[in-house]
């Protein structure tokens, strides 16, 4: 049964939830970062990559089952021999199904990668290597890594069968060495992953931040943009450009494009993940998506930030939450926003501002609390939650 609020706090009577709304509200944080599946460029959860796999399974299945019913299924035998070849890399499983592929280029090499490689000429191994290559560049994460070590496989097969010092042989070996540094990149950390930026470019990042300390924003971007241009995927210049953006020319889209490659390439990147949180729950309104990211914010390492913004974290992710639905694990994150300091230590004037303003707004958010354990049908808790927003209310008038 829903209370009324105590006197003097502003409270909409709210029923409480029945059914699958209230097993959605009842929700740990856990669980729901388990069903949610975070931006593309955020670290993928273990969770996600089992879907995917299960997902990928679930297909092989499926199709297996309409070619079971119509062998001539051309549609179905071309998608098949792809997930077989590429996402699970067996493709001795995709023989049977390669003869009615629509891909020529299936239908010719999956029977041949069938045989040992000693069975194959050298002219097939040097073409399967290089059909492996085209299929790496389709191809995504673990993917395009197997892919590539198909091709790496097959042209040192070639070079065994032909040890005659040829042009063609001069050819192979340059197309391995390329795929090995591809293989390298794939295989390195992020942030190893781009090259020592020139002098040129630090000079314009220097030239950059000077601008922008000084007020000159759209100078500061100018430069950076000609940095990025010289030496794409560095962090820093990708972090610096998306804040000017969003800060300082209050270009929020411009500065989410530009901090989404930054995380791309430093996913240990907090004020960034922070920022691109912040945007999805205020520009774009999108609570689980935000929910995603402030979650994944609160697993990365707060040293070095300034002080506000793991407590701003905490009250993004419980608005995201009790807008979504999920009221039980709202509560928790406001609890502990609620706990902290009203002085969070932000070092930045724009974070100070964005702490204070939170901090002089706490009646609203344990009025939020006792909505939320309102809905759970919780009276007691919500009793003393509206309790507690009518005393700072009191206190503050």
């Amino acid at each position: 049964m829903a209370i009324d609020p105590p006197p003097g706090v502003p409270a909409v009577l709210l029923q409480p939830r029945e059914g699958s709304a209230l097993d959605k509200a009842r929700m740990p944080l856990k669980e729901i970062i388990r069903s949610l599946k975070r931006p593309d460029y955020l670290p993928r959860t273990e969770a996600a990559a089992v879907n995917d796999a299960k997902r990928i399974d679930n297909r092989i299945a499926e199709l297996k089952a309409t070619l079971a019913d119509d062998p001539s299924d051309r549609k179905a035998a071309t998608e098949l021999v792809d997930l077989l070849v590429v996402q699970k890399n067996t493709p001795a499983a995709a023989v049977p199904f390669a003869k009615n592929s629509d891909n020529f280029l299936a239908r010719k090499y999956v029977p041949l990668i069938a045989k040992d490689v000693e069975q194959l000429e050298d002219t097939e191994l040097w073409d399967i290597a290089n059909w492996y290559v085209r299929l790496a560049v389709g191809a995504k994460g673990e993917a395009r890594v197997a892919m590539n070590q198909r091709a790496v496989a097959y042209y040192e097969a070639y070079l065994k069968a032909h040890p005659t010092a040829d042009v063609d042989r001069a050819s192979v070996i340059d197309a391995l060495a390329k795929v090995k540094a591809r293989l390298a990149q794939l295989n390195k950390e992020p942030d190893e992953r781009s090259n020592e930026p020139s002098i040129t470019v630090q000079r314009h990042y220097v030239a950059a931040r000077n601008a922008w300390r000084s007020g000159r924003p759209h100078e500061a971007i100018q430069r950076l943009r000609l940095a990025n241009n010289l030496a794409p995927n560095q962090p820093h210049l990708l972090r610096l450009l998306g804040r000017i953006y969003f800060t300082d020319v209050r270009n929020a889209e411009q500065g989410a494009f530009y901090l989404k490659q930054a995380v791309r390439a430093d996913p240990t990147d907090l004020e960034s993940v922070f920022l691109l949180g912040r945007y999805e729950f205020l520009s774009l309104r999108q609570w689980s998506n935000a929910i995603a990211i402030m979650a994944y914010a609160q697993t990365l390492e707060s040293d070095g930030v300034d002080k506000a913004i793991p407590v701003l974290i905490r009250h993004y992710l419980a608005r995201a939450l009790e807008r979504e639905g999920y009221d039980q694990a709202a509560i928790e994150q406001y609890e502990q926003f609620l706990e902290l300091p009203t002085s969070a230590g932000a070092t930045s004037r724009r974070f100070f501002q964005e702490i204070a303003l939170f901090s002089r707004t706490r009646p609203v958010s344990w009025q939020q609390v006792g909505d939320a354990y309102n809905r759970l049908a919780k009276p007691d808790q919500a009793i003393d939650a509206y309790k507690k927003a009518a005393a700072l209310q009191n206190s503050v008038e």
